[in-house]
């Protein structure tokens, strides 16, 4: 035996496998969120120290662009004939216009870079100084430095009241000729912080700060005006274990990322202090965000189920509400509305079947009312003439006989008989008035008959009596009893006609005791019943018609059956369950 599948809702599997997508997919997020929160600290740092390397690399490009143009201002021969006039004593005219000459060439490299506060050249050997506006004497001090650079390295820095100075020197020239010069560039702290501000523009949150990695380390040379000077020496220490770096620094009981890189081109390390709480900040705005998408996800799904049930669920449920009206057999229900072209097919297609469906059931009851009625009318008018030649001959016998009175009962009976069958044009008759005329033609045979026939007729249940049955229903079944199984009988033929009531069934059971009644006949006359042959042949006729006329007028289960009845005979069972379903003819 196979086993039932289990079915489910519509609605119960959309909402299933919604809340399924939406966990799966909101513990995705949540899981992503959990290792993307790392990486977005990280990247937050990283781009801290990204804007420490960008600003680093532009200063360190620009600190070599100024050595250059320095190195080409000591080089140029506008210089060396400016020296030339100072050694010659010869101030003339040409000794201004190259003096002039040289303060706009100063002038355009102090211009060039808005950290360079000034641009001067030291002259030791005339003891003369050019700047971007004037010629002046050297002082000691300048002489000093002067010959101080000269006396090492091409190129020397030196930090003081917050500047800084940048020297480089020129070589003796290829023809022996010596003519020294130093070129001085002063960087000045409050200049350099607003340069640097171009490539660090977070300073609203951020602090910033420029140490030296020669000497005096922890002194910054410039720094935000929001880090106490007090403060500046411990980030210094800090920062001076390497050249670029990264950590949490607490300053003033605030937690800060420090961050710093080292410049190539000058003994500088630049530093940046960023709040934890602006990084704390942008986590929050990011899981926010996160949680933002895994709502917007959960609504969207949940919009989508919405919008599944109102395309699928409610239209099937439409359908199937449809299709329990018509197994009800209500047939003029009708689909309109549907929400898509899909369904509007279906829609369609149902209409044309109900539509169909009903046109082939009211052509096929019609046909069956007819068939039936036409049945029924050659069954009323059917008489079997032996039937009547032998009563004939029983009255003219009784006539000769001078049994007058039994005679005249037989004419009473054969009367009633006669005017059931040919005077009412009802296909229907109280089941009291059915059984009345079975009892007439009972009589009549066993007037014939006498002794060899015995009849029993239980009386009728009194709560069906008035019960609306098919006309001539019990008389053919009596008839079949007497004709097929006791006419030809030695002994004495028993018919009985009972009842049986149970719930809102009504069986009638006509049973005989004739020796013919067989198994075999019994199986092939209930397997013609059950075929409900719509020819029957011979004498099947009256019985097929009686089994479809029940069938149709009554409930599942209603009909005629076969069986062997305890008299040891045939027997008929006319079972009738609950109240007629369809009018007949004459009542509709």
């Amino acid at each position: 035996m196979s086993r039932k599948k289990k079915l489910y809702s519509l609605l119960a599997i959309l909402c299933s496998v919604t809340l399924l997508v939406t966990g799966v997919i909101c513990v995705l997020i949540l899981e992503l969120a959990k290792q993307s929160t790392a990486n977005f600290e990280n990247f937050i740092i990283e781009s801290r120290q990204q804007e420490i390397s960008s600003a680093v690399h532009a200063f360190s490009s620009d600190v070599d662009t100024l050595r250059l143009l320095m190195l080409n201002e000591l080089e140029d021969n506008t210089l060396t004939r400016l020296q030339l006039y100072y050694d010659s004593a010869i101030f003339n005219y040409n000794y201004l216009w190259q003096a002039d000459l040289v303060q706009r060439q100063i002038s355009t490299i102090q211009n060039s870079m808005s950290f360079v506060e000034s641009v001067d050249i030291y002259m030791p050997d005339s003891k003369r100084g050019v700047s971007g506006g004037s010629v002046f004497p050297l002082t000691d001090e300048m002489l000093e430095s002067a010959r101080a650079v000269m006396a090492g390295d091409v190129t020397g820095i030196r930090v003081s009241d917050g500047k800084m100075l940048l020297y480089l020197s020129r070589a003796p020239l290829a023809s022996g000729t010596v003519h020294n010069a130093v070129i001085v560039a002063t960087f000045s702290s409050r200049l350099l912080y607003r340069y640097l501000l171009k490539y660090l523009p977070d300073t609203d949150h951020s602090m910033l700060a420029v140490y030296p990695t020669e000497g005096d380390t922890r002194t910054p040379f410039t720094l935000s005006a929001e880090l106490p000077a007090a403060s500046a020496q411990g980030i210094g220490e800090a920062v001076s274990v390497s050249d670029s770096g990264f950590m949490r620094y607490d300053l003033a009981g605030e937690q800060y990322l420090l961050t710093w890189e080292r410049t190539p081109s000058l003994p500088l390390r630049l530093c940046q202090l960023t709040p934890m709480s602006l990084i704390t900040e942008q986590m929050r705005e990011y899981r926010r965000m996160i949680m933002v998408v895994c709502v917007v996800s959960a609504i969207a799904l949940l919009a989508l189920a919405c919008f599944l049930h109102r395309m699928v669920h409610k239209p099937v449920t439409t359908i199937n509400s449809a299709l329990s009206k018509v197994g009800k057999g209500d047939l003029t229900v009708r689909l309109t509305d549907a929400n898509c072209t899909e369904f509007q097919e279906i829609y369609d297609q149902f209409n044309q079947m109900t539509v169909r469906l009903q046109e082939l059931i009211d052509r096929e009851y019609a046909l069956k009312l007819l068939n039936a009625k036409s049945e029924l009318k050659q069954l009323r008018y059917q008489i079997r003439p032996h039937f009547l030649y032998n009563t004939y001959f029983n009255l003219r016998a009784l006539l000769m006989n001078e049994e007058y009175d039994a005679a005249e009962q037989m004419m009473d009976v054969l009367g009633r008989y006669l005017r059931y069958i040919t005077t009412s044009d009802r296909d229907e008759a109280t089941l009291r008035d059915e059984l009345a005329h079975a009892a007439a033609y009972m009589d009549i045979q066993k007037m014939r008959f006498g002794a060899r026939l015995e009849t029993r007729m239980a009386p009728c249940p009194p709560q069906y009596e008035d019960k609306p049955v098919p006309r001539i229903i019990v008389q053919p079944l009596i008839e079949n009893a007497f004709e097929h199984g006791i006419r030809d009988m030695k002994d004495t033929g028993v018919i009985s006609v009972s009842f049986e009531a149970e719930g809102n069934r009504l069986s009638i059971l006509v049973d005989d005791n004739g020796p013919n009644a067989s198994d075999e006949l019994i199986e092939r006359m209930q397997a013609v019943l059950d075929a409900d042959s719509c020819a029957p042949m011979g004498d099947s006729v009256a019985l097929s018609n009686i089994h479809r006329r029940i069938r149709i007028l009554y409930g599942p289960g209603s009909g005629l059956y076969v069986s062997r009845s305890p008299l040891g005979g045939f027997r008929s069972e006319i079972h009738m369950i609950g109240e007629k379903k369809y009018a007949s003819a004459d009542d509709r």
